[in-house]
């Protein structure tokens, strides 16, 4: 498809695949007439190796968009402005006083959902996103639309949901220089991370040891025996924001030594 103005003189501007149709031309300037004829194209023949057949050309069409009929400027500025553990609201910046509405995409490139139009260009505009899993993370664009075209995407902006505190925490076994702690996910995302906090304090006055595990279950090990230890847990999401901890837990690490129990040879008064 070429495109020019005047018509005697045009440049290459679009090829499309094979079974192709249709081609929406977006983002032109208002009030000029483009003009636009479409040629077929037969490439990789053997007897024209490298070469590039092209047919004559269909009739020339014209087109004259106006401000209406044009694609919205693209809308700027998208941030999250509300995160909580299944939900984003997220918000941009008007750029366009003719679209219809907004359109918000993951930027896999699926539909997310719509909004309205705004009351003009300037405008904020928000969308709240539901159902979303806690603690995992969402990249998203947004797009402005009206009857015709569809602007071009907004920059892409990527924000992580609330984690949810675990739960369930308790002691999974108990030895002499070491302990298995585990928990429930409660539903937060897989690439969620844990703390893990152990004290010799109930009141976690000062932790003694910290550190960040993936998955549900924990060994804290080079223990003491015959020693009482604190645990408790909390989720980390992928920016860093944290979870309130779950419940603490204890456990007393075995001794460090078993005195071997003898059997007692019997006697002849026994007997």
């Amino acid at each position: 498809m070429d495109s020019s103005a005047p018509p005697d003189v045009f440049v290459p501007t679009v090829t499309v695949p094979i079974g192709t149709h249709s081609h929406l031309f977006d983002n032109l300037a208002p009030m000029n007439t483009y003009f636009f004829y479409i040629t077929a194209l037969d490439k990789g023949q053997p007897a024209f190796l490298g070469d590039v057949l092209e047919s004559t050309p269909s009739s020339i069409l014209s087109g004259f968009p106006t401000a209406s009929t044009a694609a919205p400027t693209a809308p700027s500025n998208l941030g999250a402005v509300s995160i909580a553990t299944n939900s984003i609201t997220w918000q941009w910046i008007d750029n366009a006083d003719s679209e219809d509405g907004f359109y918000i995409y993951a930027s896999t490139g699926g539909l997310v959902g719509s909004a309205a139009s705004s009351p003009g260009s300037g405008a904020a505009v928000q969308f709240v996103e539901a159902n979303l899993i806690p603690g995992a993370a969402y990249a998203r664009t947004v797009t402005a639309f009206n009857a015709y075209a569809q602007s071009l995407p907004s920059g892409a902006t990527s924000r992580y949901t609330l984690p949810n505190p675990p739960v369930g925490t308790a002691v999974a076994s108990a030895f002499i220089s070491s302990v298995a702690i585990s928990w429930n996910a409660n539903q937060n995302d897989p690439s969620a991370l844990y703390e893990i906090q152990r004290t010799s304090s109930a009141s976690f006055g000062q932790v003694d040891f910290s550190t960040m595990a993936a998955g549900t279950i924990f060994m804290d090990t080079g223990l003491a025996g015959s020693a009482t230890y604190y645990y408790r847990i909390r989720a980390q999401n992928g920016e860093g924001v944290q979870s309130a901890f779950d419940g603490t837990v204890s456990t007393r690490t075995l001794p460090s030594r078993v005195l071997a129990l003898r059997r007692r040879r019997p006697t002849a008064k026994s007997l």
